[in-house]
């Protein structure tokens, strides 16, 4: 039995290797633990095992390590080592010279001839990542190669060796927790053979990094990090690394450090809610443990506590600013200010007016409204005008069409709209003819008719003889019997209303002697001459004055001028005699001497009846100066003012006295005060200067006394922004007739209250008159008396604006 034993016990060695005999030539596992036998002798303490290489290795990381083998006769050797952990080979073993890998386990491929003794048989181990206690195990064979099994191959064990594998593992916090800053944060790990570390994180995987602990005792297994209420939120990743070596150890999971909400949706910048209406303001945030604290004014709102705020009907106490303060998980945010306008309906609080112009005029239409973002539409008849919404609606250069009802509708965002007031554009048509009188050829003592075509409204004529009026003649048709060789001449007719005037063709009349005595007439019937120098004298011609209408000669007898100061007939002494149809021209000269009125005759005697030929108009004094108005700063002391006189357009004129009136007289001073009497001669100016004796003060009149008349001008206060920037004038106004005998007409093209104030040279105040756009004058005073005749300023205000002007009353 026993032999059969050993028999089939040399079969197996042999079958193992064919070699088994010789120490297992091609190596084998598994004896690692348990040793060589049976294949080769027993264990015995000839054969010595040493491993060499650290006990100590990181995790994931490999180690170098040498099992050597020793006999002091035996000169090869085998080996079978294996490193295990909970049963089963852990790591991975890599062989060098002479060895490989089996199953997880190293032997040789060779039996190794030992040198000096003993044969070293070199490896690596590449570390699990986990980290603990593992054991490692090793056999050594030391045989003589003799082909035998005997106890003369002795082979030895190494024991179970530890190795510690370094490393470690968080345990905590689970990955995804959610810590706000400003609270702690606390890491637990198992670790194995590590001393003193430190503990890093960061949130840009360690781009860049933080230290959170320096240097702490790995074996606590747990630290605690108060998160800083500063710190940046983020994912961060804390790490593990060996204080010493600055290696990386572990890292753990994931965790979000939470910096407070963040608002991912702000409430409207500006906000218009209508009144009545509701308030509706949103806010979207992220974070944890939000709420919501809405303000309005700075004020905590009662209720405002969700992302919706909602007020169901606002007025006007709820405008003003509104925000939101969402407070969460690590702090807190303030939204952006939301400004809150509550709107109102359109509503129009000055109403367009009634306009009423001439042809190619130009006027407008406003409207004043309150309310939001508001626009306007303008309507014509009911029908809207393109591109017509402003608050203004220009027309310009006005035409018949644009005569029409006019409104404007005024919308908002809030409703309803609102319409205003329909008013009147009236365009009065300008004057126009369109049938011209026509020439005449008539014998003397027929009947003249002139007549002609003009379209318009309002209108009113006027004929005239070679450019003087006709007396009377003011109808479209112009009728004259009997007449004679005198009438002869261009007619034509002055077309007005209160637009425009136009004129007629001149149409030519001509009339022809008829039989019988001779018969003296005037070309016409006089001359009218207006804003003469007085100190000038007017050499006129009056071309074919003396007509001999008859059939036979006649004799002008005598000649008479009257004043005979002011007119003289040149070059004509009589007798004079006028063949039939003869006609003479008469020189006279004309010298007013002083202003005002001008009136005088020129009487030619002849048989047939005396003719007298008339002069008229207005003679000024000869003096002048810049400025009918001078304008001071009002509200200051010492405002210096300065009035040149124009150059003497006659040959020599003598100021005889300055004079300063009216009720403000005392409140002015003359810088330059003048000695009189003196002369001044054709071409000469004198400067005038004034300054302003105290703040305030009613107007005054300078008055320059000359002995060709009297010349003045005005000194006035007005609040004026700068030195040099007076208040405009009032625009567009006529005055007419000027001179005036009855009635003076003013007429402003602005629909809008005026005022005037009538006063005399030496500043009294005769007549104050207001109205609309139109103010008529009937030369009467406060107490209803007639003015006498002279000169007299008139002071227009409209509008804030004022304007001066003179006007002779005759």
């Amino acid at each position: 039995m026993r032999f059969a034993k050993l028999l089939s016990f040399l079969t197996l060695c042999f079958l193992v290797s064919p070699l088994s005999v010789i120490a297992h030539s091609g190596g084998q596992t598994g004896s690692s633990q348990a040793g060589c036998t049976p294949c080769h002798g027993g264990q015995a303490a000839a054969t010595t095992v040493t491993l060499e290489g650290s006990r100590t290795v990181r995790s994931g990381q490999t180690g170098s390590f040498t099992f050597v083998v020793a006999h002091a006769t035996n000169a090869n050797a085998g080996f079978n080592v294996s490193i295990r952990q909970g049963g089963g080979n852990a790591g991975t073993l890599t062989p060098q010279f002479g060895a490989q890998n089996i199953g997880g386990e190293l032997t040789h491929t060779t039996p190794m001839a030992m040198a000096g003794g003993s044969a070293r048989f070199s490896f690596t181990w590449s570390a699990p990542a986990a980290h603990g206690v593992y054991t490692f195990n090793g056999a050594g064979n030391a045989v003589n190669l003799d082909g035998n099994d005997s106890d003369a191959d002795d082979w030895n064990l190494s024991g179970g060796i530890n190795i510690t594998v370094t490393g470690s593992t968080f345990t905590g916090p689970a990955g995804g927790t959610t810590i706000c800053r400003g609270n702690p944060i606390t890491y637990t790990w198992t670790q194995t053979g590590l001393t003193t570390v430190r503990l890093e994180w960061s949130k840009d995987n360690f781009a860049t990094n933080e230290i959170i602990a320096n240097s702490i005792d790995a074996s606590t297994q747990t630290f605690t990090y108060n998160v800083p209420g500063t710190q940046a939120g983020g994912d961060y990743v804390v790490r593990m690394m060996d204080a010493a070596t600055g290696l990386e150890i572990s890292r753990g999971n994931a965790v979000t450090i939470s910096a407070g909400p963040v608002i991912s949706l702000q409430p409207a910048q500006n906000v218009l809610v209508c009144e009545g209406k509701p308030l509706t303001l949103t806010i979207g945030a992220s974070g944890s443990d939000l709420q919501y604290r809405w303000r309005h004014n700075g004020v905590d709102l009662p209720g405002g506590t969700n992302a919706v705020l909602t007020i169901n009907t606002v007025g006007q106490a709820q405008a003003g600013v509104y925000d939101c303060v969402i407070f969460g998980c690590g702090g807190n945010a303030t939204s952006q200010q939301s400004t809150v306008t509550i709107g109102t309906k359109p509503k129009i609080v000055t109403q367009p007016t009634a306009r009423s112009i001439c042809e190619t005029e130009n006027t407008f239409f406003t409207v004043e409204a309150t309310g939001n973002d508001l626009i306007y539409q303008w309507l014509k008849n009911g029908e809207p005008i393109p591109s017509s919404t402003g608050n203004r609606l220009n027309i310009s250069n006005a035409t018949l069409f644009d005569e029409g009802d006019y409104q404007v509708i005024v919308r908002g965002s809030c409703t309803p709209e609102v319409e205003s007031a329909v008013v009147r554009l009236s365009i009065t048509e300008r004057p126009l003819v369109r049938i011209e009188p026509t020439d005449k050829n008539l014998k003397a003592g027929d009947s003249l008719v002139l007549t002609f075509d003009a379209s318009g409204e309002e209108l009113t004529y006027q004929w005239l003889r070679n450019g003087a009026f006709i007396s009377g003649a003011t109808q479209r048709i112009y009728r004259k019997g009997s007449i004679a060789r005198a009438d002869s001449g261009q007619y034509s007719c002055r077309v007005m209303n209160k637009c425009d005037t136009v004129i007629t063709r001149n149409a030519i009349v001509k009339v022809t002697a008829s039989t019988g005595p001779g018969k003296l007439e005037l070309a016409s019937t006089g001359i009218t001459l207006t804003n003469v120098p007085s100190c000038s004298t007017v050499d006129t011609t009056i071309t074919g004055l003396l007509i001999n209408e008859g059939g036979s000669p006649i004799t002008i007898t005598s000649i008479s001028a009257e004043p005979v100061a002011n007119i003289s007939v040149e070059g004509l002494t009589a007798p004079v005699t006028l063949a039939p149809n003869e006609q003479r021209d008469v020189r006279l000269k004309i010298s007013p001497k002083t202003s005002g009125p001008l009136s005088g005759t020129v009487t030619f005697f002849a048989s047939s009846g005396n003719r007298t030929f008339t002069v008229g108009g207005d003679a000024v004094t000869g003096l002048a100066f810049d400025n009918d108005t001078v304008v001071f700063a009002q509200g200051v002391v010492g405002d210096k003012k300065c009035n040149n006189s124009l150059p003497l357009p006659c040959a020599a004129t003598e100021v005889r006295r300055i004079r300063v009136t009216g009720p403000g007289a005392t409140t002015w001073t003359a810088t330059n005060p003048q000695t009189v009497p003196f002369q001044l001669v054709s071409g000469q100016q004198r400067e005038l200067c004034y300054e302003t004796a105290t703040e305030t003060g009613d107007d005054a009149l300078v008055t320059v006394e000359t002995d060709a008349g009297d010349v003045s001008f005005v000194l006035t206060r007005r609040v004026i922004s700068s030195v040099d920037e007076e208040e405009a004038p009032v625009a567009g106004i006529r005055i007419s007739p000027n001179p005036m005998s009855e009635e003076l007409r003013i007429v402003s093209p602005l629909l809008s209250r005026m005022s005037v104030r009538i006063v005399t040279v030496t500043g009294n105040t005769v007549a104050l008159l207001s109205g609309s756009n139109e103010i008529i004058w009937n030369r009467r005073d406060a107490n209803g008396s007639t003015v006498s005749p002279g000169l007299y300023v008139l002071f227009i205000e409209q509008l804030g604006s004022s304007r001066i002007e003179k006007v002779i009353v005759r």
